[in-house]
């Protein structure tokens, strides 16, 4: 069932419910109404009968024949009766097709009044203390008038209740009908935006209501959305260009030596040519895997408390023997305690992030420059700076360094795949941490990154991931 459908049946059901209970308060209330004030009609006309019959000797003639006139004016199926005390009709037939209980006579006695009904007749019984004796009278009539009325107050209900279903009903489709049509608009051009046009929007209007929330919500996740296909175009076009050097190169040096016969020499030469080529295309698939995992198999990365300082110096170590002879000098500031040092991390990762960062300060620095990292406190985060002297990056690149495969035309002669910083970057977000480079051509290179301490008595759930 659609929205619109739904909404009005739900506004016609409670604007119904509502015009019911209104009409059987009406019709209950005015019920009410008419049934006591026929009651009391009828207590009258019983003490206009105790007057009559049991006064009569007490009244003068004019007295007499003025309650008389009064009496003659019967009530539809009046009948009145009245019984002494044993319960025996005086003065008054005792009608047989009427006769009223005596537990009801009692009842009248010891209560000195009461009102009830039968069907459509109602009763009223009155105890009545007189010279004579003390006697029960019992007016009895049917309020015929009183139920047209009723009759009549019910038929306009029911008709006013059905009209204003019905008005109801027609109001309601027309208002949500109204009030969906701008989100008919947005799901009209939200129909018209496809691969092919991703650059479109919808109309978010100049209001302030959920409307306009839910079009600049659907524009924030198109924006997301190009985001992140333009990134999984240039992830792939540039993987695809990566993965074809190191291939192409494997098959022309197959094809060389298998055109004609060769010497052990030069099939060694072509075999440790290949060989090159191959553990480029190991690095460059352990790379693509690594930020693979880090972008999107989050599910599975576990977190723990680890020593930061502990995470750095496996990382050096792993360079060692790669970079024989380069130094890294590791400077811990004084202000940090033991407990300082800790973190919640993936090891694994985190090593990753420091080995890839370092590797490129060695890498674009000279041979016998150092690299300096330190380690500080900033408040709730630790601070590591890697420094090198190396030749930097220009401003117009250093704004592109974490688009993956990326590398500054000034390095382009060095070895490398330009996916080492998206990489880190995308580590420390999965940690909380941040990355910043600040980069002078021809001055070297500082990295600036920054993780949450764990605080062992403040410690938190796992960072959140997303």
């Amino acid at each position: 069932m659609k929205i619109q459908d739904r909404l009005t049946l739900q506004f016609t059901g409670i604007l119904s419910l509502i015009l019911l209970v209104f009409c059987f308060v009406v019709l209950f209330f005015s019920g009410k109404f008419i049934k006591n004030d026929f009651y009391d009609l009828l207590e009258k006309r019983a003490y206009i009968t105790a007057n009559i019959f049991l006064e009569a000797d007490e009244l003068s003639a004019a007295a007499l024949e003025r309650y008389q006139k009064k009496y003659i004016q019967n009530l539809p199926e009046e009948i009145i009766k009245i019984y002494d005390l044993n319960n025996q009709p005086v003065f008054v037939k005792e009608d047989p097709q009427f006769v009223v209980p005596d537990e009801v006579i009692n009842t009248i006695r010891s209560k000195k009044k009461i009102q009830y009904a039968e069907g459509d007749r109602q009763f009223t019984g009155i105890f009545y203390k007189d010279n004579q004796g003390d006697f029960v009278i019992v007016a009895s009539a049917v309020d015929v008038s009183g139920l047209k009325k009723i009759d009549h107050l019910l038929a306009i209900l029911l008709v006013t209740f059905i009209v204003s279903v019905f008005v109801t009903f027609i109001a309601g489709r027309i208002f949500v009908y109204q009030g969906l049509l701008p989100i008919k608009g947005v799901i009209c051009q939200m129909s018209e935006i496809n691969a092919n046009n991703m650059f479109k929007r919808v109309n978010e209007g100049n209001g302030n209501d959920e409307i306009s929330e839910l079009a600049s919500s659907f524009n924030q996740m198109l924006d997301r959305l190009q985001q992140a296909f333009d990134m999984q175009k240039t992830f792939v076009s540039n993987a695809s260009h990566e993965l074809r050097t190191p291939i192409t190169s494997i098959s022309g040096e197959l094809q060389f030596a298998l055109m004609k016969n060769r010497s052990a020499e030069e099939y060694r030469a072509a075999l440790e040519s290949m060989k090159e080529e191959i553990d480029k295309l190991s690095i460059i698939t352990e790379s693509l895997l690594n930020y693979a995992k880090a972008s999107f198999d989050v599910s599975k990365i576990t977190f723990k408390k680890e020593r930061i300082d502990e995470l750095i110096q496996l990382s050096i170590e792993l360079l060692e023997k790669a970079y024989a002879g380069r130094k890294i000098t590791l400077n811990l500031s004084k202000d940090i305690g033991e407990r300082a040092l800790y973190v919640k991390a993936n090891a694994q990762l985190m090593v990753i992030v420091f080995k890839n960062i370092l590797e490129n300060a060695l890498k674009f620095s000279g041979h016998t420059e150092k690299v300096i990292l330190d380690i500080l406190r900033d408040g709730q985060r630790l601070c590591i700076s890697i420094k090198d002297s190396g030749v930097g990056i220009s401003s117009e690149d250093l704004e592109k360094v974490f688009v993956t495969f990326f590398r500054s035309s000034e390095v382009r002669n060095i070895d490398g795949h330009g996916i080492g910083l998206a990489l880190a970057k995308k580590i420390l977000e999965l940690h909380q941490g941040s990355i910043d480079i600040k980069s002078k051509l021809g001055h070297g290179t500082e990295v600036l990154i920054t993780i949450p301490v764990y605080d062992t008595e403040t410690a938190s759930a796992p960072p959140v991931i997303g």
